[in-house]
């Protein structure tokens, strides 16, 4: 029966006849107080007797009375009774009607005796007037009467602490302003209805950034490090009341977490930094190397923060926080590992708590792309990770010493025995594949193919490496310039990189474009930093030994490109600003010069240079040229084209794996020797070749290089090109004697396509001696027959192994023909 009547009592409400819906209303209340919807009885019959309350002198209608007094109304009740509350009192009105209508509702209703809780909500209604006049302390002062009292379950409480923030914003204190905002989103609950602007809360963020920045500015670490503490607390509370997800949570989550490790990494290391000074004054030199380069007083806040932020991260999906952790791992043991590795104070416990670190981050990145496998910072991060312990894996402190992995071995294969290049490229390809060409995030797509592009180069794969810059490249034209690349280094970088993979892929003028423009990075930001400072001198120095590569591999691209007159004014240009000891060895700069004069016909030119390169072999003392200040070869592809032309049929750099060395000493003497060969020979210079490709074969068996793969194609080469020669001076025995010495040789070497050349070129020579001599006519026919049987042997050998591959495809047609019928 109740039922029917609220219905009828809310069709005579959209018909206009209040007067009838107040009394069915009414009736209800009278008759059926158990009534399951009595609650929305009350809210209905309250509303239509509350319009224009101003009429009425605010009064209170008793429907209003009973749901206020309800100690058992819920949060939707109490939110609509406010609602309702506002839309009479509050929407629309001046401040002046704010504070008159509820004072005279106080008054008229007397609501301190009457419900306490309407009192308290219409001196709230008060304060917003007061805060609307700009009496922003009297405001907060009638706030705090009765703030005490009100429960967190109340809408009221929320309302509260928002305007109290929006006054102590008007009076200038925004410190306090934000921990009334704070306070809020600890308290947050959707089901109140107190919902606040999302730039509310960002300007909250941009706040305390600007104040940690400030700190930093005047070296006050500490308080910069706790401001960021404040955002991913508040970032923390923005995600666990599922606030912004889409917008402020999505792009500064993991930028704060990253800004508050950092900052608490410079204060750890300021730290550091004074307790060594104080070691120095003590004149303490042996303590300096155990100290810490992270002091833990630094780290004693945010190992307690992460302690208690990751556990509660997980259960609300709060993947920020748990990158932030990662991040944090990573870079910690990164800096303790440079900085052991710098003053060789490693010891295997410290690298076994370095790769627990880096193994821990990978468990937390994991688990964050489980739980979502778009989340591509987190393969970003891991991808670093894995890319760095593989490098990590290979360093060697010196040439002859073993690398990091032979010398902590059971570490590596306790925490990362596989190797990771490969699984980077599943990585990177992984998380493409999910977020598609279409992705909003055009720098999120850009970092990705860069970071696989790189795992490619290091893998050697350079037609894939390729592939992923040019998809670098073209994502530009949807990225403003001065965001797609961390800052100029990293796109000179990049850009260098890229014009690596264009030349092994033989793109020499793509390659040439992105050197150019890489040099011409470096000369604007960097050009005037040599002039001025007090370290001008280190930063010069720098400059032009990145100059140097980057022209060195300009003139490469030239000289690739067959465009020899404009690959030497780079070369000159390098070894200008190389010096003696740069990044790029001179003797192979020389060389280079050497091929370009050498293919221009200038063979005095050519000479020039290849003598100055063995001049400076030969004042060299030791193990040979050191380059000054790099990690890893990036001069590798130069040389292995030089290495080519020197000494060709497939011959590389030394060294195995996936960080090839620059050339070995031994070798250059070697590659200066053969461009002498190349170009005594090209100017009919016989007598000075010959000469020349006996000392090639004399230094190889004394330097003990012909058990190396590198050595042993040397000497084959050398022969042939000395069976050659003599045959162009038409001493053809000397070249049949040569060319089989040669055969020989190979053939022990495991040569056979060799073997069989220099076979054929030793029957030539024989044929151009039979026509030139007199022999005896019984020799003639004997060598001339041995000759046709092994031609005749090897033929037969080539033909059976033919049919011996069609014989078996016929039995296995045959095989399976049986099985099928």
């Amino acid at each position: 029966m109740a039922s029917l009547l609220e219905e009828e009592g809310d069709l005579a409400r959209k018909s206009g006849d209040s007067q009838h819906s107040l009394k069915v209303y009414d009736e209800i209340i009278i008759h059926y107080p158990d009534y399951y919807r009595i609650r929305d009885v009350y809210r209905k019959s309250g509303d239509l007797q509350y319009k224009n309350a101003h009429l009425n002198h605010y009064k209170i209608p008793e429907p209003f009375f009973r749901v206020a007094n309800d100690l058992s109304a819920g949060k939707e009740d109490l939110k609509l009774l406010y609602e309702r509350i506002d839309g009479e009192v509050v929407v629309g009105k001046s401040f002046s009607e704010k504070i008159n209508a509820s004072e005279i509702s106080i008054e008229s209703n007397s609501l301190e005796n009457k419900s306490p809780r309407l009192f308290q909500y219409f001196l709230y209604i008060k304060s917003l007037g007061l805060n609307g006049k700009g009496s922003f302390e009297e405001s907060n002062s009638l706030l705090n009467t009765f703030l005490s009292k009100v429960a967190k379950s109340d809408p009221l409480f929320l309302k509260i602490h928002l305007l109290k923030s929006n006054n102590f914003k008007g009076l200038g204190e925004v410190q306090k302003s934000f921990d009334e905002l704070r306070i809020y989103l600890e308290e947050y609950d959707p089901l109140l209805g107190v919902d606040l602007e999302e730039k509310e809360i960002e300007r909250s963020f941009i706040y305390f950034e600007n104040k940690a920045r400030d700190h930093d500015r005047r070296g006050n670490l500490q308080d910069a490090a706790f401001h960021y503490f404040y955002n991913t607390e508040n970032m923390f509370l923005v995600k666990s009341r599922n606030l912004f997800l889409e917008s402020l949570y999505k792009e500064f989550a993991v930028y704060y977490q990253r800004m508050m490790v950092d900052a608490v990494f410079k204060l750890s290391g300021s730290l550091s930094e004074e307790r060594k000074k104080a070691l120095l004054n003590q004149l303490d030199v042996i303590d300096i190397a155990k100290v810490d380069p992270l002091a833990e007083e630094g780290l004693v806040y945010i190992n307690q923060y992460y302690k208690e932020a990751v556990p509660r991260a997980r259960p609300v999906l709060d993947l920020a926080t748990l990158y932030g952790y990662s991040y944090y791992l990573i870079n910690r043991s990164v800096i303790r590992e440079t900085y052991y590795n710098s003053t060789k104070s490693m010891t295997s416990s410290k690298k076994e708590e370095i790769l627990r670190d880096f193994k821990q981050a990978e468990y937390e990145l994991r688990w964050i792309i489980f739980a979502d496998p778009r989340y591509y910072e987190a393969y970003q991060l891991l991808g670093w990770m894995y890319q760095y312990v593989d490098i990590l894996k290979n360093r060697k402190s010196g040439e002859d010493q073993p690398s990091d992995e032979e010398k902590y071995i059971s570490v590596y294969e306790k925490y990362f025995p596989e190797k990771n290049f490969e699984e980077n490229i599943e990585l990177y390809s992984q998380v493409l594949e999910l977020l598609g060409d279409n992705f909003e995030n055009k720098k999120a797509l850009s970092d990705l193919r860069l970071n696989l592009g790189n795992n490619y180069f290091l893998l050697k794969n350079y037609p894939k490496a390729n592939e992923q810059y040019s998809k670098v490249d073209s994502l530009s034209d949807y990225i403003i310039s001065k965001t797609q690349f961390e800052d100029y280094r990293q796109k000179a970088i990049f850009l260098f990189n890229s014009a690596r993979s264009s030349i092994y892929v033989a793109d020499y003028k793509s390659a040439i474009q992105k050197l150019k423009a890489a040099s011409d990075i470096y000369f604007r930001n960097e050009s005037k930093k040599t002039i001025v400072g007090k370290d001008s001198a280190e930063k010069l120095e720098q400059y032009k030994l990145k100059l140097a590569l980057l022209f060195t591999l300009t003139g490469l691209s030239y000289m690739e490109a067959g465009e020899y007159s404009n690959a030497i004014p780079y070369y000159k240009d390098a070894l200008s600003l190389n010096g003696e000891n740069g990044w790029i060895d001179p003797v192979n700069l020389h060389n280079g010069l050497a091929l370009c004069y050498q293919k221009l016909g200038k063979y005095k030119l050519s000479e020039l240079h290849l003598t100055k390169a063995d001049k400076i072999v030969d004042d060299r003392v030791g193990t040979g040229w050191i380059p000054r200040g790099v990690k890893l070869a990036f001069w590798d592809y130069f040389w292995d084209w030089v290495w080519e032309v020197a000494l060709p049929d497939g011959v590389r750099i030394s060294g195995e794996g996936r960080f090839p060395e620059a050339i070995s000493p031994k070798f250059q003497p070697l590659m200066t020797s053969g461009i002498r060969v190349n170009n005594l020979i090209a100017s009919m210079e016989i007598d000075g070749a010959i000469k020349e490709i006996n000392s090639r074969l004399a230094y190889v068996k004394s330097k003990s290089l012909g058990t190396t793969l590198a050595g042993s194609l040397i000497g084959a080469n050398s022969l042939n090109d000395l069976g050659y020669l003599h045959f162009k001076r038409d001493e053809f025995k000397n070249a049949i004697d040569v060319y089989e010495q040669a055969e020989k040789f190979e053939t022990e070497k495991g040569f056979a396509a060799k073997a069989r050349t220099s076979f054929k070129r030793k029957l030539y020579s024989y044929f151009g001696h039979l026509e030139n001599t007199n022999e005896d006519p019984d020799l003639e026919l004997r060598t001339l027959g041995s000759a046709a049987e092994r031609i005749l042997s090897s033929k037969s050998d080539f033909i059976k192994g033919c049919l011996g591959d069609v014989q078996y495809q016929e039995e296995l047609i045959y095989s399976e023909t049986k099985n099928v019928y």
